[in-house]
């Protein structure tokens, strides 16, 4: 009967020292799960006004629905988590677990180092878009305007209709050109050595095609006149 007694008072007496840290570390839990939940909504509410899984379901050439690009979706979750893993290191180190804490923490290091890097890189991207329509649309209405399609269809003699204009997917070239011009930079911005300098390679080696390429277009249509 003692020994019980003795045993109860020690309990109690670790429990006593202990519950304060508890009773925050509980606190740490549902403060840091509610943030975790404003966190993720605004995240993805701020997302889902830029249109951005639209914009890229059009850019895949597919529908919102049946896209599989969810960037609003996954950017929101990725939030979540992240917010739950500060929260986790913590209450551990609140409840005297540093040893347990080291691993996540040095984990999220890494993460916060590679943030900005990817911050970069979806800027450059960003632009990158901007322009990259900007030149489909002035190549677009400045080919309409000089009645490209409509020419070609006379010479050639044939019906068009129904089928990608030429001025459309000459737009849609440069679209993807200015992507390809920026994709060196986007490399270099995550610091990706391994395919920054392929890249890089196979980008000049365009470039330096192109210009053949446009003399021997101008050539071709010269010829045709």
């Amino acid at each position: 009967m003692e020994g019980f007694t003795e045993f109860f008072q020690d309990m109690r007496a670790t429990l006593g020292d202990a519950l304060p840290n508890i009773l925050v570390a509980l606190g740490v839990l549902i403060g840091g799960w509610l943030l975790a939940l404003v966190g993720r909504g605004l995240t993805r509410a701020a997302l889902t006004r830029t249109g951005i899984d639209r914009r890229l379901a059009t850019l895949f050439g597919a529908t919102e629905k049946t896209s599989a690009v969810r960037i609003a979706s996954w950017t929101s979750r990725i939030v979540y988590y992240l917010i739950l893993l500060f929260v986790l290191v913590a209450i551990l180190q609140r409840l005297q677990l540093g040893e347990a804490a080291a691993p996540i923490s040095a984990a999220l290091e890494g993460i916060l180092e590679f943030l900005p890097r990817l911050l970069s890189a979806a800027a450059l991207l960003l632009v990158a878009w901007i322009v990259a329509s900007i030149a489909r649309l002035v190549l677009n209405r400045g080919l309409k305007a000089a009645r490209l399609d409509d020419w070609l269809t006379r010479q050639a003699e044939v019906d068009t209709s129904g089928q990608t204009s030429v001025s459309a997917m000459l737009g849609n070239v440069a679209y993807w050109l200015v992507f390809l011009l920026f994709l060196p930079a986007v490399l270099g911005a995550l610091e990706v050595v391994g395919l920054t300098a392929p890249v890089e390679g196979v980008v000049n080696e365009i470039l330096g095609v192109l210009p053949s390429i446009l003399g021997a277009a101008v050539i071709l249509v010269l010829g045709w006149i």
